[in-house]
């Protein structure tokens, strides 16, 4: 049983090349904060939501394989007397027990009506964005609306914390879900009811902090290290300053290939753009917001390569969102994107597009902006191409 389990997991794409070494760091460190819960659950503290997003069999596919790695890590005695099935019972049973033990599992309390109990500092970011209806008791396609007092009072809670506490509402854990419910915003084909409105646009305004919270940590960390090299004061000074001040630049493959990833990248640009012209923490000395920050701009490629400006924060995240994406259409098809576009007339366009050009004239681009950090956003469907790309920008 234990060399069956191997073998499948030899067998399955998402488990080997480059990225099985990141995937057995992942595995420790669910199997750590699963082992981590059931010690606080046993001295009846509160444990985290592991066992709610832990890879677990009733996903399937590539999951159940991590899910069999994770329950070998914690009941490796079990793998040895009865195998795999004995694995599997066990971490359904520890997967069962912390659930139980968990007391911010929203679901939980939306099923067995028990609404009142349900605070909003107890959702996590993730069930927001994926249970908002459900949280804002709205109408989901044939689903009415529940007319529960419970529910009723939940949805009034939430929208409350959000006007009063903006800051309480956790930033969301998929950028990607966020980035099509913003869209579908922005599109306004259908009526949008203002406490999902406000739920999106507090989302993203949080995960903007929560980005700027994590570059300050990261410029502290700098800090602390310069200070460990041997250098003079004022050389010292101008290092920190640098690391500080250094912009980012994103660049965003705007062909046809990419297109199911346009509206995460877009956005990801959005945050970074509002995250540099924030006001960093007051112990980053010599740091400030950067002015250019709404200003920030971005390099869209396709088959040519251009530095855009990214639409400015007196829109609403969605509408930047929006007018983001449409820049992306021009630039793959070379004017303003319409809904009858010929479909067989675009994938001939990014068949053309597709390789080693594609990537030098973003690469190109990116020469105009020295002194920044490029970030790339692209599938890298032509591996070879985009290696000989950096090459011959390197030389």
């Amino acid at each position: 049983d234990e060399l069956k389990v191997k073998e499948t997991a030899a067998r399955t794409p998402a488990a080997v090349g480059r990225f099985e070494p990141l995937h057995a760091e992942i595995h420790k460190l669910f199997a750590e904060q699963l082992l981590q819960d059931e010690r606080a659950a046993a001295d009846n503290k509160p444990v985290s939501n592991c066992s709610k997003y832990c890879p677990h069999e009733g996903r399937g596919g590539t999951i159940k394989v991590h899910a069999d790695h994770i329950s070998e890590i914690i009941f490796s005695r079990a793998l040895r007397k009865g195998g795999k099935h004995a694995l599997r019972r066990l971490y359904r049973k520890l997967r069962s027990k912390l659930n139980d033990a968990n007391n911010h599992i929203a679901e939980v309390f939306l099923s067995t009506k028990r609404c009142k109990e349900l605070q909003p500092r107890m959702i996590c970011g993730g069930t927001y964005i994926k249970l908002s209806k459900a949280l804002l008791n709205l109408p989901n396609g044939v689903r009415r609306r529940h007319a529960d007092q419970d529910r009723m009072d939940l949805r009034l809670r939430i929208i409350s914390a959000m006007r009063t506490k903006p800051g309480s509402i956790p930033a969301p854990s998929d950028l990607e879900l966020l980035a099509h419910k913003l869209l579908r915003l922005a599109d306004k084909v259908e009526q949008i009811d203002e406490g999902e409105q406000l739920l999106l646009r507090s989302m993203y305004s949080n995960a903007v902090a929560e980005m700027r919270k994590g570059l300050d940590e990261a410029v502290r960390e700098a800090r602390r290290l310069t200070e460990l090299v041997d250098l003079e004061a004022d050389d010292k000074a101008r290092l920190v300053a640098g690391i500080v001040a250094m912009p980012m630049a994103v660049a965003i493959d705007c062909s046809l290939g990419e297109d199911l990833t346009h509206p995460v990248s877009c956005l990801l640009a959005l945050l970074l753009a509002d995250c540099a012209s924030m006001e960093p923490s007051p112990d980053i000395e010599g740091a400030t917001g950067s002015e250019a920050g709404c200003a920030a701009r971005a390099v869209l490629f396709a088959e040519t390569a251009r530095v855009v400006v990214l639409p400015g924060c007196e829109k609403r995240v969605e509408e930047r969102l929006a007018e983001l994406m449409q820049m992306c259409c021009m630039t793959r098809t070379g004017a303003e994107c319409k809904p009858d576009a010929d479909e067989d007339t675009a994938m001939v366009e990014h068949g053309n597009m597709a390789g080693l050009r594609r990537y030098a004239a973003a690469l190109e681009a990116l020469d105009g902006l020295k002194g920044h950090v490029a970030l790339v956003c692209s599938g890298f469907a032509d591996a070879t191409g985009w290696a000989e790309a950096v090459r011959s920008w390197r030389g």
